[in-house]
């Protein structure tokens, strides 16, 4: 898909139709912008949100439980 920057006051503006939005679950109107090489990707802040807290949860429990954890891993 190819699309042309539009001029907005002294900077340029990618235009996201709403059914890319849509596509990519946009729900709240916020996207994250990360810079990978020369490539722009922009995500879902509830999808960015959702991971952060599911890895703040697992450091929980393994700090919580990492002792329990290693006992059940042995055989």
């Amino acid at each position: 898909m190819l699309k042309t920057l539009s001029r907005v006051g002294n900077s340029k503006a990618l235009i996201l139709d709403k059914t890319l939005l849509e596509l990519m679950g946009v729900e709240n109107d916020q996207v994250e912008l990360r810079l990978e090489g020369n490539r722009l990707l922009v995500t879902p802040v509830a999808e960015t949100t959702r991971r952060a807290d599911i890895d703040r949860s697992s450091q929980a429990m393994i700090t919580r439980f990492g002792e329990a954890y290693k006992r059940l891993a042995q055989p």
